[in-house]
Parts: structure tokens; sequence; C-alpha cells
């Protein structure tokens, strides 16, 4: 599948996860959950002739008569197309379940039953729903005799957060299976590379990335190292031993050391890697 057609059918599957007014950023999401998320259930695609694969997918499997199960050979690359409907980004969009009675009852208001089938519904369908329905939170479900309800898709605006995955050991281009890349699929992951480059440069923005050391972060450590019978009777040594942490000063404030790890460990670990990996996309010729 190219990228542009694998987008397409994120967007459309997982739409509270990817529903972005600007396409450029859904993009990015889709392909960081593909490029970055450890435990995404993507694989590099098993085709039968290697050049016919080269792109990352969700991959099936069946079991066989011996209750074993084995991969299912994927599509050959460009076969399964999707397209995106532009009113995702046009549009506002709600989900639309079946409703509950009992929960609704439960609860006192409009509420949907989490094992029924839902269907992604924009505005300008609503007019044209063959079923009865009420929007989230509606008290008078049962007078309007509502068999279905609609619940809002909340789009999002905030700002990149990479996933703290930034080691060659799970990542999908530093593993064995990486045997050939589509040209899609190389520059998409050249670009997003670039991007996260200029997030990691950028001081203001990566300052809430959720795996960078705070001053609570720190004070935490500290907390568990000098609780720590391993600790020899000198936390600060088991400190900077068992966190990789040489640059630790007990003398320095939260905040300071909090800084010190971000510069000396932290970020030129995740700039390493990023240039490592970039270097290698480029280095493919096709």
């Amino acid at each position: 599948m190219t990228v542009k057609d694998t987008i397409a059918k994120s967007i459309t599957k997982y739409p509270t996860l990817y529903f972005f007014e600007d396409y450029e950023r859904a993009k990015f999401e889709v392909l960081h959950h593909y490029f970055f998320v450890i435990g995404s259930g993507t694989e590099w695609a098993l085709t039968e002739n290697e050049k016919n694969g080269g792109y990352l997918t969700e991959p099936k499997y069946k079991q066989t008569d011996d209750d074993e199960y084995i991969r299912v050979i994927d599509a050959d690359y460009g076969v399964e197309k999707w397209e995106l409907d532009k009113k995702f980004l046009k549009e506002k969009a709600y989900t639309l379940y079946e409703l509950s009675a009992e929960l609704s009852e439960l609860f006192g208001r409009a509420f949907f039953d989490p094992k029924s089938k839902s269907q992604t519904v924009f505005e300008s369908d609503i007019p044209n729903l063959s079923v009865s329905y009420v929007f989230k939170d509606d008290t008078n479900w049962k007078e309007k005799k509502a068999t279905h309800l609609l619940w809002p898709i909340e789009r999002r605006d905030k700002d990149i957060s990479p996933y703290p995955n930034f080691s060659k050991n799970y990542s999908p281009f530093w593993g064995p299976e990486c045997k050939y890349i589509q040209e899609d699929w190389r520059l998409a992951a050249i670009e997003h590379i670039e991007i996260l480059k200029k997030y990691f440069q950028d001081d203001n923005r990566c300052k809430n990335y959720y795996h960078r050391y705070t001053a609570k972060t720190v004070e935490e450590i500290i907390g568990r190292a000098k609780n720590d019978k391993k600790n020899n009777g000198n936390w600060v040594e088991y400190i900077r031993k068992e966190w990789e942490w040489p640059q630790f000063d007990e003398n320095k404030s939260n905040e300071e050391n909090a800084e010190i790890h971000w510069r000396e460990n932290g970020l030129p670990e995740i700039m390493r890697f990023l240039d490592e990996t970039l270097n290698k996309l480029y280095s493919i010729h096709r």
C-alpha cells in the first residue's frame, strides 16, 4: 500500500485519533504511529516478491489445523486503494452508535452500546440518516424513541508529542525485516524525521516532551536512589551509574540537574538516532 493510501485508511478507520483540520498534521500522526510507536501492530509487508513489498502494514494471521497462527501474505504494493473523504478536513463529524437503553437508564442520559458497530457521520449526512437519533447527553432519548446516538468527534489541534522511542532496537528501519523500502515510504520517513528534528531543535516546543526530565523527575530519582538498599551508602554515585547520568551534581538544584540531563544526555541521544536513521534512509538508492 502506498503512503497516501495508508494515511487515508488510518484516518478513515480511526477518526478519533486523526481528526485534524490540516492534512499534513494528520499525516504526521499516522506515520508517527507506523514509524515510532512500540507495539503499534505494524510490520513490513510480507510478499512473495520482495520488490512488491517495502511498505509498513497491519499484518494478518490465520489459524492452521494445528492451532498455530501463520502470517498471511500481504497484497503487493499499490494494490490496496483507499480514498480519503474530503469531508474529514471540512466538516464536523460524529460517531453513530446504537443506543443502549439499559445504560441510558443507568446514567440518566443517552448513552451508546459499547458492543455495537459504529460509523463516522458528517454533519451534511445527518439530515439523510434513516434511523432515529439523539446527540450525546440528550436526556429525552426515550420520548424521542431514539435508537441511535451521535457522539461528536473532537478536532485535535495540539502540537506534536513524539513517542519516546529513539532506539535502533525498536525501529522498523533498523531491524532485519527492513530489506527493501518503496520510494514513497523512504521519502515519507525522511520528511517525518526532519519534522522531528525541527521539533527537538526548538527548545520552547520540546519543553513539554514528556520523556524529558523535570525538577519533579529529578526529585523522584533522588528519593528512589536514597531509599534503595543497593546504593552502598552513596546515593549520588548510584544515580550516576544506574541512571547512566555521570553529570548528576548533588550541589545543583533539581531544575539545573534536569536541564543538564536534557542537554548532555536526553537530547544528544535523540538527535544521534535521528541523524543516523536519516543517513541510512538517504543512502538507499532506487
